[in-house]
């Protein structure tokens, strides 16, 4: 009994934490200002697309589409409750599932780092975040899906935009060694070794070097001979990157 007793116990405790979780976001953070509302009726009954994309319900009850990889998330509160897969498992096609969140984006925007395997999506991308409702229903047949959506980028703040600077690394033309130059700091949104990851670009690779302490980038000039130039870099944070730059110039 007391085996058994346990057992229902465990079960209760996690019904309560998936619960608590979607119970942990608002209405409006569930589905924010933008999300838009669509009967998706599939291709035997009118085929509606979804947005601007190619992704259409096949009358057997899939998402398709011939261009846009499509991720089915499982199960979802709503479209705030979406988050970025893995991008491992992209697929042209998924199954229906009212009560489900997907997200569909554009394969060219997915970038595989050479260094950890990692795949990540470009912060300039747009992604749709898809949340099934129910099923339309004609009689006894369904006929197509009530869809809420938003377009909208992968990450909402948690990496610098892409193409912006970082700032300026100044070199002290009195200093004689690099070493005692003051590095670029930059604010990182984790500090986990594998949620971060620093690719140098181009002529960077021989003229910036980079430690990431704790949930700080820093940034160096490699010499002196850095100087007045702009220089680009990958900042990849989980599965989302972004590419921005910095400059290198003497110090007033």
């Amino acid at each position: 009994m007391m085996k058994r007793n346990l057992v229902i116990w465990v079960a209760l405790s996690w019904l309560m934490a998936c619960f608590s979780c979607s119970d942990d976001l608002s209405e409006e953070e569930l589905f924010p200002e933008g999300t838009a509302t669509l009967y998706m009726m599939d291709e035997r009954n009118g085929k509606t697309l979804l947005g601007n994309s190619d992704v259409y319900i096949t009358g057997e009850r899939n998402f398709h589409s011939n261009r846009f990889p499509i991720f089915d998330m499982g199960k979802k509160s709503g479209i705030g409750d979406i988050e970025m897969p893995d991008f491992i498992n992209m697929a042209p096609q998924v199954a229906v599932q009212p009560g489900n969140g997907y997200v569909i984006c554009d394969v060219d925007d997915i970038l595989e780092f050479e260094e950890s395997g990692q795949l990540a999506i470009a912060e300039s991308a747009s992604v749709y975040r898809v949340f099934v409702d129910s099923w339309i229903q004609r009689g006894d047949s369904i006929t197509g899906a009530n869809v809420r959506f938003l377009l909208g980028k992968p990450s909402e703040g948690q990496l610098p935009v892409w193409g912006t600077s970082l700032g300026t690394i100044w070199l002290d033309p009195y200093l004689a060694s690099i070493d005692e130059q003051t590095p670029l700091v930059v604010d990182l949104p984790s500090s986990h070794p594998g949620d971060i990851e620093i690719d140098l670009l181009g002529k960077a690779q021989e003229e910036l070097t980079y430690a990431v302490e704790g949930k700080q980038l820093k940034l160096r000039a490699a010499s002196l001979y850095s100087v007045g130039s702009e220089y680009h870099l990958i900042i990849r944070y989980k599965h989302i990157y972004t590419e921005v730059s910095v400059w290198v110039e003497w110090k007033g």
